[in-house]
């Protein structure tokens, strides 16, 4: 008994101590941890029931009445602690101060988080403490913080449970099942542009489908060579869109989400061309991509909403500059116009070969006309290109035309009978059916050479998401973490040196001497 009552406390510490410790370090052993738990609760207890008396003597004692106001402080403050923890976990705040914003979710994720039609089950099957684990894991919590609670993440170690693995459909490692409602999709591997597509998808009921026009020499969604759209093709269905083909002289497809005419190299008949109007007028949505120097057949068309082809090809001098071909001209990150399509974009595109696009002003009635993205005034629309590009004398004539040059752009008109000359225009409805164009002086930027290189597929993703009236469902370009170089010059490297080496170092030993001299004389 007298061992009890001097070792039952402390040794029941001790094994308290213990199960926290195991808990900490191997939280699977949930039975020891139990055991180690209980073991020590009851010999503390015990511990205090045979040392009661003479604890209850110190408690009455003067330096515990001495001391009580310093507890009650400690009480105080670990309450205040405890409150203001229990505070930052209920509304917590997420910082990203680097420059990129790397571990940031950009502004389009955060919308379609915000705007969750319903909820989202998310189930991610990986190995615990890989780094690829590691790496997901941050992603998805930085969704379920903006998601909030229409958003749920569930780790699963496929090795540790086969059958819920089997139950999903899940035949390898680093997959994310992603589900909400009826619908569900598996990414593999992916990143935060495949999951908030995977989002898009399994919370829309309706799949769009884009249709690109064959038989005048288009580029071919198929081909994978370089001048191809294969690329381009396969980051539709990565947005969880259809791509198909179809022939002109049979008419749009009515299910037709989107119609692309990608550089077209013989004219469209007139019969085609009013069946692609007829679908238009019917609120349908295209996108036009020409190359210069070539009659699409189309123009006829494009002029119903105001834009007119040149006859030129655009000489850029700050493509030379940078070292490419002066007939490659760049629209640099200023250059795009307000609008949907190009709201947070802003990056260098590139247009090898194009043509300049005039619009009607005023635009005709009923029509919403605007350009896109503009090249820089040091460029111009060379119309004797074939003359003087062999050459290699490319320079601006009087009959160029100076820029900047109009490069894309894009119309919208609501359906149903134009206002009245003179009458003020009415409010258009959000509901009301609406056509919607996009022109391109150039389609080699939406080809497989240019499409992934560059940010000339992002924005053409873009363009296409906006006709489709998707404007939610964008390219996410992925963040780079390459490390940030800082250059020093000379001067600025020596005064570092001369600070870090010399003056620091000084200031300390004058300081002391200084402190040990008054200590001396005190």
């Amino acid at each position: 008994m007298r061992l009890l009552k001097r070792f039952a406390a402390p040794a029941g510490s001790l094994v308290l101590l213990s199960s926290l410790a195991t808990y900490l370090i191997v939280p699977e052993l949930s039975n020891l941890v139990s055991v180690l738990l209980g073991t020590g609760g009851v010999l503390v207890l015990l511990g205090l029931m045979l040392n009661f008396s003479s604890i209850l003597d110190r408690i009455k004692g003067r330096a515990v009445r001495e001391g009580g106001g310093d507890v009650a402080y400690i009480i105080i403050v670990a309450v205040v602690l405890c409150l203001l923890n229990f505070l930052a976990a209920r509304h917590n705040g997420h910082y990203d101060w680097t420059e990129g914003k790397t571990f940031s979710l950009s502004d389009q994720t955060k919308k379609i988080l915000s705007n969750l039609s319903r909820a989202v089950e998310v189930k991610a099957y990986y190995y615990p403490g890989t780094q690829a684990e590691t790496k997901m894991r941050d992603l998805l919590d930085e969704y379920g913080y903006a998601g909030k609670e229409k958003f749920t993440v569930l780790f699963i170690d496929p090795l540790k449970d086969p059958s819920q693995a089997k139950a999903d459909a899940v035949t390898q490692e680093q997959s994310v099942v992603l589900k909400s409602g009826p619908n569900s999709t598996t990414v593999v591997a992916g990143d935060e542009e495949a999951i908030t597509n995977a989002i898009l998808k399994v919370t829309r009921d309706q799949t769009k489908t884009l249709c690109l026009s064959i038989g005048h020499g288009e580029r071919d969604p198929k081909d994978s060579t370089e001048q191809g759209l294969s690329v381009f093709q396969g980051s539709v269905e990565k947005q969880q869109a259809e791509v198909e083909t179809f022939s002109p002289g049979m008419g749009v497809p009515a299910h037709c989400a989107v119609v692309v005419v990608a550089g077209p190299q013989k004219p469209w008949l007139p019969a085609e061309v009013e069946k692609l109007q007829a679908y238009l007028d019917q609120g349908g949505k295209a996108a036009i991509l020409l190359d210069p120097g070539i009659d699409s057949g189309l123009e006829t068309l494009m002029a119903r909403y105001g834009v007119t082809p040149g006859h030129d090809v655009i000489i850029d001098r700050v493509s030379a500059l940078f070292g490419g071909k002066p007939d490659i001209p760049m629209v640099p990150a200023d250059g795009y116009e307000s609008h949907a399509i190009t709201k947070g974009f802003r990056y260098q595109t590139f247009y090898p070969l194009a043509t300049s696009l005039t619009l009607a002003s005023p635009a005709p009635a009923g029509v919403e006309l605007q350009a896109l993205a503009r090249t820089t005034p040091l460029s111009w629309g060379e119309v004797s290109y074939e003359t003087e590009a062999p050459t290699g004398k490319l320079k601006m004539d009087p009959k160029d035309k100076q820029g900047p040059l109009t490069l894309a752009a894009v119309a919208a008109k609501k359906l149903g009978e134009p206002p009245p000359p003179g009458s003020p225009p009415a409010e258009p409805s959000k509901s009301q059916p609406e056509t919607r164009l996009a022109v391109f002086g150039d389609s080699d930027f939406a080809s497989n050479a240019y499409f992934g290189g560059t940010s000339d597929g992002e924005l053409f993703l873009n363009v296409v998401n906006w006709l489709a009236g998707q404007e939610d469902l964008v390219a996410i370009g992925a963040k780079s973490r390459a490390p940030v170089l800082v250059t020093l010059s000379q001067r600025q490297a020596s005064f570092i040196w001369i600070v870090s080496i010399l003056v620091a170092p000084a200031t300390i030993l004058l300081v002391g001497t200084i402190l040990w001299v008054r200590r001396r004389k005190l």
